[in-house]
């Protein structure tokens, strides 16, 4: 549930304690971005509808990681550093600063923070999943690694904070990752106020349905100076019809593989912003080993690591200034088959001094429009397939949003 943002009764209703005769489970505070997350009977929530001081209210929802098991070995950064796609390439070359100074919050399965591969630069910022603060699923582990390990991340010595907001099993509520943004925000926000700069980004490789209160956690969390990066979603079709993928502010991550070929199940059109490296990524585990997995969340991790590159070496005064810088320094025109209407701005990570390396292009050539491929029939996600008697197969790139009256 989310007021009005030139309503005052947020702080009217909590010190009289209204909301928590019926169950408050969180409060959002940022400055653009007044709600609460609560439990009550679905007549208080018809009454609550047509309240003056009230702009909307949703159902929580259920929001997933987007990951595929694969093998193979690493070789995003490898990419991300060339204009060209070249397989000879076996380095990684890099600002020295690499993150120096920048924090980078993972929204995610939590992090193992005493992975050797963080150095001690890895720490637990806040839990919101209920079941503590270990990362007992892996996947924000391999974020955390793609983002900033020694071997495998793309800003070397970036400070990794943990923000945990979906279970061991990858899943969580839209509440409890709003949550976690909120958190983030305004720890983002008290250390820019000491040093007037921008100097935090999130990575968010998670996703579901489309969400009205998600989208706004994240426009406000841009608004309070914390940079996004987010996955765009892993069922091959239109971004603009998910969250967070669909927001405006953030940068919208679709996934490429290392023939510079959009992924197979990665979501496209003009929601997306940049291209990134997404299959077959190798990256550090929650057994303080590696593992090698795909998605768009994995890509997401790489344009995460770029932002703290490009936030250590230039002084950016906005969030939107550091969305166009990536975009505008990327490489263009790069990554084959259909996009949909994405632009085709591939990642790239020479951003020294937070200039322009070369001549190359600040806008991608434009894509058409092409239409959807046909969902194949009887084909549902996981775990819908598993109790729809419509369903005659599983789609285990997609994923479902189940909502739920808290």
């Amino acid at each position: 549930m989310s007021f009005q943002e030139d309503s005052r009764n947020d702080q009217y209703y909590s010190s009289q304690g209204f909301w928590e005769t019926f169950g408050i489970i969180h409060k959002y505070h940022l400055p653009e971005f007044k709600g609460y997350s609560v439990r009550i009977p679905s007549f208080i929530v018809n009454l609550l509808k047509v309240h003056q001081d009230i702009a909307f209210i949703e159902e929580d929802k259920i929001m997933t990681i987007n990951g595929v098991q694969a093998n193979s070995p690493a070789w995003g950064l490898r990419r991300i550093d060339e204009r060209d796609l070249n397989i000879n390439v076996k380095s990684y070359t890099f600002p020295d600063s690499a993150g120096t100074g920048v924090d980078a919050y993972i929204i995610d399965t939590g992090v193992f923070v005493g992975h050797p591969e963080f150095e001690g630069r890895a720490r637990i910022g806040k839990s919101f999943s209920g079941d503590g603060t270990k990362d007992g699923n892996g996947h924000g582990t391999h974020c955390a690694g793609t983002i900033g390990s020694k071997t495998y991340g793309v800003a070397k010595n970036v400070s990794l904070i943990a923000v945990k907001v979906l279970d061991n099993q990858g899943s969580g509520t839209t509440s409890n990752v709003i949550a976690g943004i909120d958190w983030a925000a305004k720890d983002a926000s008290a250390k820019a106020a000491k040093g007037g700069k921008i100097k935090a980004v999130a990575n968010m490789s998670l996703g579901g349905g489309a969400s009205a209160a998600l989208d706004r956690a994240v426009k406000a969390a841009t608004q309070a100076g914390l940079v996004f990066a987010v996955a765009a979603g892993n069922s091959a079709r239109d971004a603009c019809l998910l969250s967070p993928a669909r927001v405006p502010e953030a940068i919208t991550v679709a996934a490429s593989d290392k023939y510079d070929q959009i992924a197979s199940f990665s979501e496209r059109g003009k929601c997306v912003d940049i291209i990134a490296p997404g299959v077959d990524i190798l990256s550090t585990w929650n057994n303080g080993k590696t593992n090698t997995i795909s998605g768009t969340s994995m890509a997401t991790p790489h344009v995460c690591g770029v932002v703290a590159l490009a936030l250590a070496e230039g002084d950016f005064k906005s969030v939107k200034e550091v969305h166009d810088y990536i975009k505008a320094v990327s490489s263009k025109d790069k990554i084959g088959g259909s996009l949909r209407g994405a632009p085709n701005n591939f990642l790239y990570n020479n951003v020294l001094k937070g200039g322009f390396p070369d001549d190359e292009p600040k806008e991608p050539e434009p894509q058409p429009d092409e239409p959807e491929d046909p969902p194949t029939e009887g084909e549902c996600p996981i775990p819908q397939c598993l109790f729809d008697p419509a369903c005659t197969s599983c789609c285990v790139d997609c994923f479902y949003s189940v909502g739920k009256l808290l």
